[in-house]
């Protein structure tokens, strides 16, 4: 079957404002419409600057390079697609991207490995050490930059409790709240006033009960949120 030729997403705003940024052309990626990502980075516009991004469904890499171009301090991409994630890591050379690192992983996997802090504290080798430098290696004899150093991905990661998190799995994937459920139980990763961004096909998402939802809107058939996984107010 020929490959689907790579799209084209537009940054909106910030440093690389109107520049294209090109994603792997896999059926599976929907990236977040320009009128939705408009909407959610005004919301974010006061909590954008400095802040540390996480993206556990990467895909186009449009929600994370937005938030670096608009000051942003660091963005970790991670999608379980190993072309997605090389595609991310040549689109980040050639934007000439700093604070970014690609990981080549499930979201799932990467939480999981922060629910752990004791066996990363003891140097245990985990599920994704193995991934990360894995697709690491295999990037590199291919030829392909990886956006991230050659240090521990997860120590790496783990120094750095997220300000904002993206959740856009495919929406027929039913990942969405399996994901927030495990972000619940992962108080290493996110703290009670981290903005955590989800989207789902309109009226299939219920965040969870406790969480507090910040913002809501839809478009068409999009619903979006954000949420805070605490009961803090957020400014």
């Amino acid at each position: 079957m020929p490959r689907t030729p790579p799209g084209k997403v537009r940054i909106i705003a910030g440093d690389w404002r109107g520049r294209r940024l090109e994603f792997a052309g896999e059926p599976h990626l929907r990236p977040t419409p320009d009128r939705v990502r408009e909407t959610l980075f005004n919301w974010l516009q006061p909590a954008i600057g400095g802040a540390v991004c996480l993206d556990l469904f990467a895909g186009s890499g449009a929600l994370g390079f937005e938030a670096l171009s608009r000051g942003a301090a660091h963005a970790t991409l991670v999608d379980a697609d190993a072309r997605v994630c090389a595609q991310i890591r040549r689109e980040a050379k050639r934007f000439g991207a700093q604070g970014i690192e690609v990981v080549h992983d499930s979201a799932e996997r990467f939480i999981a490995n922060f629910a752990a802090p004791a066996a990363a504290a003891h140097g245990i080798e985990t599920a994704h050490d193995n991934a990360g430098h894995a697709a690491a290696n295999a990037d590199a004899a291919r030829g392909i930059d990886v956006a991230h150093d050659n240090a521990d991905v997860t120590n790496a990661a783990a120094a750095r409790t997220c300000d904002i998190v993206f959740l856009d799995p495919p929406f027929a994937s039913g990942l969405l709240e399996e994901t927030c459920r495990l972000l619940d139980g992962c108080g290493g990763l996110i703290h009670p006033r981290t903005l955590i961004y989800a989207e789902a096909a309109a009226g299939s998402f219920a965040p969870p009960r406790h969480w507090r939802r910040v913002r809501r809107a839809r478009a068409h058939d999009v619903e979006y949120f954000l949420l805070t996984a605490g009961a803090a107010a957020v400014e």
